[in-house]
């Protein structure tokens, strides 16, 4: 077994596996590369291109919306192949001062461990709802990943339950045709040269929604995809090169 990487390099290797699983797929626009070289949009575009990048590897066709429309859109449509699943995808995370290029000071613990000023992404991120097909939502908490908490303890996950069930609470399927809700924590950037720890995810599925939910089978990937983020497999290029010329 290898060692595992740092938070650094692990945030650098994620970032160019996603990439490079886009540029295969030919999904990669230019203007989200350019947002990626950007101080003050990089955060926004490395999430974009990181959820596009897991649908991608599921093999999915991914058609990114036209970012200058005026008109309110979700970031991209996915449809899976095998199945024919389509889902429209809205992707945001959330900023938190001295992090990732944002200025200002660090916050205290308690506040980078919480998720309670995530309301106002998630209220945005509906916003983008294209209201003719199943909808589903991600949000990346930005925390310093907790790996001696469980799942339901940590203080982030117990915030976007109660978030999405005080929104959500009451509200018809007719009003509100959101499928899933996914929270990530993919923030390998705080443990630095330390040893890089797996990365979070919780998902919430909607009740009932107006759209039918997608394939359970194509579901159970994107989840497994989601809770595996982060594993870079060991591709051997020159191997691959030598293959590919004998064909």
């Amino acid at each position: 077994m290898g060692t595992k990487p740092d938070g650094y390099s692990k945030n650098l290797l994620s970032l160019a596996f996603d990439v490079c699983s886009l540029i295969h797929k030919r999904k990669l626009p230019p203007s989200l590369l350019e947002r990626l070289k950007s101080h003050d949009q990089y955060q926004g575009a490395r999430y974009e291109i990181a959820i596009a990048a897991i649908f991608a590897r599921l093999d999915c066709d991914v058609q990114f919306t036209d970012e200058n429309s005026k008109s309110k859109h979700c970031e991209f449509i996915v449809t899976h192949r095998a199945t024919q699943s389509s889902l429209a995808v809205e992707a945001k995370s959330k900023h938190r001062p001295s992090v990732l290029h944002q200025i200002g000071f660090l916050s205290s613990l308690e506040k980078l461990l919480s998720a309670r000023m995530t309301r106002r992404l998630f209220n945005d991120a509906l916003k983008q709802n294209p209201k003719d097909a199943p909808f589903v939502v991600f949000i990346d908490v930005n925390s310093p990943i907790t790996p001696n908490i469980p799942m339901n303890d940590k203080p982030w996950v117990k915030d976007v339950k109660k978030l999405v069930n005080q929104k959500l609470g009451g509200v018809s399927s007719q009003e509100y045709p959101l499928n899933t809700a996914f929270f990530t924590n993919f923030s390998y950037h705080y443990q630095t040269e330390n040893k890089a720890e797996q990365g979070e995810m919780t998902g919430i599925v909607i009740p009932h929604p107006k759209f039918p939910p997608p394939n359970p089978e194509f579901f159970g990937y994107l989840q497994s995809a989601l809770n595996h983020y982060g594993f870079v497999p060991a591709i051997d290029i020159d191997q691959l090169l030598e293959s590919s010329g004998r064909n």
